[in-house]
């Protein structure tokens, strides 16, 4: 069975009242069966037994619970946890295998949100944090690591594949080979394809983490988070969660799982439109270039990433105009699509990234990774294609 037909087995109605949708459980606690269930529970939660039932939401409870499980299935990972936001799942996996002296190897191409947490906040508590770029080989990176002279206290890798906003490639199994030879924990960004297109733990990666604000939930009415992958380490990462009190709240929970039913529907149609604004702009003539995975040429070095660990190019792209002052002149025109940072919705979505979401990073940091005034990032949504070319195209008569 596909996937995305068998989340529907993670619901059954007759354990509900016959209801054909989970109902959303706005409990904070829950009774026990008798005194040895609620000592097995209590247990449970505090990592001293192994026993299944809810204790305190809190800790976990039936909303949180589906979508976790509905998760693990499309991500083909052995477990997942449900968090707040995207960043509640960064920073408490991250926070959950480094202590003061560990090291953390970083690609400078990662979500702004997590770059900062890591090179601003994780060196307060003695963490040193090591830097690689998505172009780099593995003689590179692990060059990289004995020049620091830190390969005995390297614990975890963090990196984003494909890398907002401009679509570079990591290669997932290269990651984890590092990973596996330095006994580190490797985590991956897997927002943009995941899980429909891109599946990191097939390709041995340890953990996904997920904005579930973007695709999974789908509808730009909720923000939440997700870590998917190797049952042990979520189980760790699910003690922490205890401790921090991110876990997703029931009415979030019950929308992410809503939002499971059509992900595969929202994703393929969002990929479809991309690949037809993609070509329309690429051959506009105030277009000076196009960051498209769809776009990669066979001949290119990282185009055997692609073909190896993703399914299909995604819906996210983002292109340089010829003349960066005619920027926010194209932003300000497009009546279709709306001018907000965010992905992943239904909705076609249109920003200038230098002065949006990498707003905080310095002008040379922004220079070593092309993103310049000149650059529009669109998530490209579900609406007719034909139209979004045209709002596209009105918006680009300049």
């Amino acid at each position: 069975m596909r996937p995305e037909s068998q989340i529907f087995l993670t619901h059954v109605p007759s354990q509900h009242n016959q209801a054909i949708k989970k109902p959303i459980y706005l409990s904070s606690t829950y009774e026990f069966a008798d005194a040895e269930q609620g000592r097995q529970i209590s247990a449970t939660a505090y990592g001293l037994a192994d026993a299944s039932g809810y204790f305190y939401a809190r800790m976990s409870h039936p909303n949180a619970e589906e979508f976790e499980q509905r998760l693990s299935i499309l991500d083909a990972s052995e477990a997942a946890l449900a968090f707040e936001t995207g960043m509640a799942a960064i920073t408490t996996t991250l926070l959950c295998f480094l202590e003061a002296g560990s090291c953390i190897l970083c690609s400078h191409e990662s979500y702004s949100g997590a770059y900062s947490f890591i090179t601003k906040q994780l060196p307060r508590f003695g963490i040193t944090v090591l830097e690689f770029y998505p172009h780099h080989t593995q003689a590179q990176i692990e060059a990289i690591i004995k020049e620091s002279g830190q390969e005995k206290n390297l614990k975890l890798i963090y990196f984003e594949t494909p890398t907002n906003p401009n679509n570079s490639l990591v290669d997932l199994e290269m990651m984890a080979n590092i990973a596996q030879k330095y006994g580190a924990i490797s985590v991956v960004d897997n927002t943009y394809l995941g899980p429909c297109f891109q599946k990191p733990a097939q390709h041995h990666v340890d953990l996904s983490v997920y904005s579930a604000t973007k695709y999974l939930g789908g509808h730009s009415d909720i923000v939440a988070g997700a870590v998917s992958g190797r049952a042990e380490l979520i189980k760790k990462i699910r003690l922490l969660r205890h401790s921090l009190g991110n876990i997703a709240n029931p009415f979030s929970s019950w929308l992410l799982c809503r939002s499971t039913e059509t992900l595969h529907l929202r994703m393929e149609r969002a990929a479809e439109n991309a690949v037809k604004v993609a070509f329309f702009l690429n051959h506009h003539p105030a277009v000076r270039k196009v960051y498209f995975l769809g776009d990669i040429e066979p001949t290119h070095p990282t185009y055997a990433i692609f073909k190896k660990q993703c399914t299909a190019a995604g819906a996210m792209l983002a292109f340089d105009l010829k003349n960066e002052a005619q920027v926010p002149i194209f932003l300000d025109k497009l009546r279709l699509m709306k001018q907000a940072v965010s992905l992943g919705g239904t909705e076609s979505l249109a920003t200038q990234p230098y002065h949006t979401t990498h707003a905080g990073w310095s002008p040379e940091a922004k220079a070593e990774i092309n993103i310049t005034p000149a650059m529009v990032r669109i998530s490209v949504g579900i609406e007719h294609s034909d139209d979004l070319i045209a709002d596209l195209g009105q918006a680009l008569s300049l």
